[in-house]
């Protein structure tokens, strides 16, 4: 039995974007530049395992610089602190730029430490309290309950970080600033399936090992992105590979009914 010229050149065409769509390893970096927080100037008031501190809380807005090579991660970005022991990198020779590497899935990042139950959790603070109009607010021109509601959202990623219980009010991580009621609540309720989920069709992108800049101080602050995504659409290349079937399978059934006849 023969077939056709066309029907073997549809076949090829239908396999050729699997063989094109091969992934490509790499070591991806990103070059960001920051343009400040939203929360500088009133900071959080924190006790990390018995130590009390005062700290600027995300969210933080960075410019992209040069683009990972598997695809830009938006520019303006918006990112949250998961790293209490260091700070953001102030570059003294180019300031305020760090060149991240981008770390997924999540469990990857130091503050977790492949523990999946606390990248389930930080998932789900995500899908239930991110809110997307942060990305759109220029960072220096948050609302007040746009600041509180961000700070509240920072407190209660370091507690899932940083503790094991769901309360700011004590544990190795607590907090006395006013956001840290509000933190309280959406972690207590972090499980009830009658919480609702404001953010779908994302993905949790770590940016870590910033370069250090500034002599003697413990820069390369790791953070987290929301990196939005689309419900995939089957590939064209199932598509062609459906109709070079089909095609197949027609042309056998006219040479079946040919030679009947």
């Amino acid at each position: 039995m023969k077939i056709r010229p066309f029907v073997l050149a549809v076949a090829a065409l239908a396999a050729t974007p699997f063989l094109a769509a091969a992934p490509r390893a790499s070591a991806d970096v990103i070059t960001l530049q920051f343009l400040g927080g939203a929360n500088t100037g009133s900071p959080l008031s924190i006790k990390l395992n018995g130590v009390s501190d005062s700290v600027g809380g995300g969210p933080f807005s960075w410019a992209q610089i040069q683009d990972p090579v598997n695809g830009s991660l938006g520019s303006p970005l918006l990112t949250f602190c998961v790293d209490l022991t260091k700070y953001i990198n102030d570059g003294t020779q180019n300031p305020n730029v760090s060149k991240y590497t981008i770390t997924t899935p999540i469990t990857g990042l130091a503050a977790i430490g492949g523990n999946a139950t606390e990248a389930a959790a930080v998932n789900k603070l995500f899908a239930q309290h991110y809110d997307t109009n942060w990305e759109t607010t220029p960072i220096g021109s948050f609302t007040s309950a746009q600041k509180d509601a961000s700070k509240a959202f920072q407190l209660a990623l370091w507690n899932i970080l940083y503790d094991t219980d769901k309360t700011l009010a004590g544990g190795t991580f607590s907090s006395t600033s006013s956001a840290a009621t509000t933190a309280t609540t959406w972690l207590q309720n972090l499980n009830k399936a009658s919480t609702p989920v404001v953010l779908t069709n994302f993905e949790l992108v770590g940016l870590t090992g910033a370069e250090n800049k500034v002599p003697n101080t413990p820069a390369g602050q790791d953070q987290i992105v929301v990196k939005h995504t689309n419900p995939v659409p089957a590939p064209p290349a199932l598509f062609l590979a459906a109709f070079g079937l089909v095609a197949l399978g027609g042309r056998a059934s006219w040479l079946r009914k040919k030679a009947a006849v």
